[in-house]
């Protein structure tokens, strides 16, 4: 889809430019880098999924403490199907409280499979649900 990709390239490039000499990112006291990294890789050996962009530690944070997470903003795709299958399910929707997302793309024909992931979410955070017309 022309729409969605347009979207993950624009995600993509303002993602691109946060970064610790403008302030526009900085470490994240609730989550390691390790721990992020760690979740990164776990969700890239589901089938399909892919990383977007990021899963890299941000430039310049190497004198960040190792008790706090300095990560570039990561995005990685897992398909929905894959998403909505039950040995996946828990670890796709983990929230990470740092610059880190999942994205899957759906179209109006899947639009119930959607509903059912999110009444499925633990705290029903909406920003989980943030469509784009693909």
């Amino acid at each position: 889809s022309v729409r969605g990709t347009e979207f993950l390239d624009l995600l993509k490039e303002r993602a691109s430019t946060r970064n610790m000499d403008n302030l526009t990112i900085g470490p994240t006291l609730t989550v390691t880098s390790e721990h992020i990294q760690e979740h990164t890789s776990k969700l890239l050996k589901i089938p399909g999924a892919k990383l977007l962009f990021g899963g890299e530690p941000v430039p310049g944070s190497e004198n960040v403490p190792k008790k706090y997470g300095c990560m570039q903003p990561t995005a990685v795709f897992v398909p929905l199907d894959q998403i909505l299958d039950e040995k996946n399910f828990d670890l796709v929707t983990t929230e990470i409280f740092g610059p880190f997302q999942v994205v899957t793309f759906f179209n109006d024909a899947e639009e119930d499979r959607v509903t059912t992931l999110f009444n499925q979410l633990s705290h029903h955070l909406t920003a989980a649900g943030s469509p784009v017309a693909c």
